[in-house]
């Protein structure tokens, strides 16, 4: 519904902007609808008249998709050397490593949502996204992901979110979901 009032402001403004973008400023609002004006309003004076999924992630200083594809793709081939890499390179372009923790630990939770289905109607993201992530999530068991999910939310224990709390609660029913189906097979 954040997306309906957001787009709302954006026709009276006379202001193009893709789904997606709306989705990003939603989901980086965490359902707050003034968090969510208030992002918009930063992206207007940036953008001008047209909004797009890129321009969220540049003005929000989240980190590239493209660099979460590469730390995942990292893990999985165990390239420690390669995984510094990344995190020396968020630091360096002056990212909030605090926040880069959420950003890693909201894309492995959607990696376990492409992993037990849904990811369409789950995951606001474009469709070229969406195919990358479940591809990706092809390569880890189920186990992997929610061992790693929850280690990333317990470095997020010093931050107090809302997204963390959300996540260990998701991941803790999806383990005894599997547990059960485990059990009766």
């Amino acid at each position: 519904h954040i997306c309906t009032l957001l787009r709302r402001i954006l026709d009276k403004e006379g202001i193009r902007a893709t789904d997606e973008a709306l989705q990003a400023i939603a989901r980086a609002a965490e359902g707050g609808v003034r968090d969510a004006e208030s992002i918009l309003d930063q992206l207007v004076s940036y953008c001008g008249d047209e909004i797009t999924f890129k321009d969220v992630f540049d003005v929000l200083g989240l980190v590239d998709w493209e660099v979460l594809h590469g730390l995942c793709d990292a893990i999985d081939a165990k390239d420690i050397g390669r995984q510094l890499q990344i995190v020396e390179d968020v630091v360096a372009d002056g990212k909030d490593l605090a926040q880069f923790v959420q950003d890693v630990l909201r894309y492995f939770r959607n990696l376990l949502v492409c992993k037990t289905g849904g990811a369409k109607e789950l995951l606001a993201l474009p469709e070229d996204e969406i195919a990358k992530m479940q591809e990706r999530a092809r390569r880890y068991t189920l186990t992997g992901l929610i061992r790693l999910v929850e280690q990333f939310a317990e470095l997020t224990k010093g931050f107090d979110s809302q997204i963390a709390q959300r996540i260990a609660i998701e991941t803790l029913l999806i383990r005894i979901s599997k547990r059960a189906v485990e059990m009766s097979a």
